[in-house]
């Protein structure tokens, strides 16, 4: 019997196909689009959600696993497993969590079932999985595995910039005071689980230096990646300086899920970077 068994959702970005080689457990946000419901990366693929989101005619909103999802794959996981870590995204940012956490406590199956999270979203939920389940592999305790987690947590960073505030502002997921008007295109930054802004740009070009220069501060990093929506000229130009400045530094870019573009849209660019341990 496998000792521990990896599970995450799917705005860690991670498609079934990366997930399920990995092995890792994958649940998927509901996005919601003109009244109908889709099961992120389940029932479309990232490009047939992105193509949804610039045709909707309404506002696109996402959704939580209901409670009794999160217990179906806890019954599931359970055949082989004796405990089960559920890694998601920031409390403060996603009520995600939270429901999990609830159906944690009402799991009446086998296995025991720790929530972690992750204080972060996108790409390092899916960096904190992948470690967990190469630890969960190797036989490591999950006690142990949960302290990795909170470790590599505090040495993750994801800084980007948005077009707008608007969609965020009217969630309620950026402070209102903080970013100001819609138009000042800020670049941001999720401290503590929140986001906050970094700098204000009045430009997308300054953008991209300001987030070469967020990444040039690291004296190392064991990850690297750029996050894009749809296709933007300015990642490669990012690409192409982080390669010129730091050429051992493996650096790959990503489209960053349907999820998470619902909230900044689809023309954000972001980096996520891991730091390692000392």
């Amino acid at each position: 019997m496998a000792r521990t068994s990896i599970m995450t959702d799917s705005s860690s970005g991670l498609t079934p196909e990366e997930a399920g080689a990995l092995g890792i457990a994958l649940i998927p946000m509901h996005i919601e689009i003109d009244g109908q419901t889709y099961r992120e990366g389940i029932d479309l693929s990232l490009p047939e959600i992105y193509q949804l989101l610039g045709n909707g005619s309404q506002l696109p909103n996402v959704s939580p696993p209901s409670a009794r999802e999160f217990r179906d794959l806890f019954r599931q996981l359970a055949q082989d497993s004796e405990e089960i870590i559920a890694i998601h995204g920031s409390a403060r940012l996603s009520p995600t969590i939270n429901v999990a956490r609830q159906a944690a406590q009402t799991f009446m199956g086998r296995s025991r079932v720790t929530v972690v999270d992750s204080r972060l979203i996108a790409t390092p939920m899916a960096w904190l999985a992948t470690a967990a389940s190469e630890a969960a592999a190797a036989g490591v305790d999950t006690s142990e595995i949960v302290r990795l987690l909170r470790a590599m947590i505090a040495h993750m960073y994801v800084a980007f910039f948005v077009e707008s505030t608007e969609r965020l502002r009217e969630r309620e997921l950026v402070p209102r005071a903080a970013v100001g008007a819609a138009a000042s295109r800020p670049l941001l930054m999720i401290e503590e689980g929140e986001i906050m802004p970094l700098e204000r740009s009045r430009s997308r070009g300054r953008a991209v230096d300001r987030l070469f220069e967020f990444v040039s501060e690291f004296p190392r990093l064991e990850q690297l990646t750029i996050l894009q929506g749809r296709p933007l000229p300015e990642a490669l130009e990012l690409a192409t300086m982080i390669s010129e400045e730091m050429p051992e530094q493996p650096v790959e870019t990503r489209t960053y899920p349907a999820s998470v573009a619902i909230h900044v849209g689809t023309q954000a660019l972001g980096v996520a970077v891991y730091e390692g341990l000392a």
